[in-house]
């Protein structure tokens, strides 16, 4: 008869020092550019809140292999927002307070995705302010720009036409 011994060991989930953060009331705060490891385990939902103190063109990266959760971006005050199921969005938001909600489906047993949030002006805020018919920001043709709205955005532009021209 052989005699052996077995060690049993664990560890935290590198994330375990966000947690609580399994509601909106105990978001983990964020400040960009923000990176951070995450585990979501059956039926886990971590949050993260997110203030912008001016219209921002937001971008999330949850990195690969995060198709088997979903997750989703509201504003403070809001019960839903953008729903998305796959790890890389891009989104111009208004100044205000966010919410980021990751949730693992009941099947899973543990997903871990690294989050990646930063932010940078959104790149036509220089035609801004033209949210009217009043403020239409004048245009030469042929006009060819990205435009990028949020949320209750307008953009008006105003050119004129030469006799003979369509």
């Amino acid at each position: 008869l052989q005699t052996k011994t077995v060690s049993i060991s664990s560890k935290p989930f590198p994330d375990a020092g966000l947690e609580p953060n399994d509601d909106a009331a105990t978001a983990t705060t964020v400040t960009f550019p923000y990176e951070q490891q995450g585990y979501l385990q059956s039926q886990d939902e971590d949050w993260y809140k997110l203030t912008l103190t001016s219209a921002q063109l937001v971008t999330l990266d949850l990195g690969a292999g995060t198709s088997s959760f979903y997750y989703e971006l509201f504003a403070e005050g809001e019960t839903h927002g953008f729903t998305y199921y796959n790890g890389l969005s891009e989104q111009g938001l208004n100044a205000g307070t966010y919410y980021l909600h990751l949730a693992a489906p009941s099947y899973s047993s543990s997903v871990a995705y690294t989050l990646k949030l930063s932010s940078k002006d959104i790149p036509d805020k220089a035609l801004e302010p033209n949210n009217s018919f009043n403020n239409a920001r004048a245009i030469t043709l042929p006009f060819n720009q990205d435009l990028y709205f949020t949320a209750g955005d307008e953009d008006w532009f105003k050119f004129t036409l030469s006799e003979g021209r369509l």
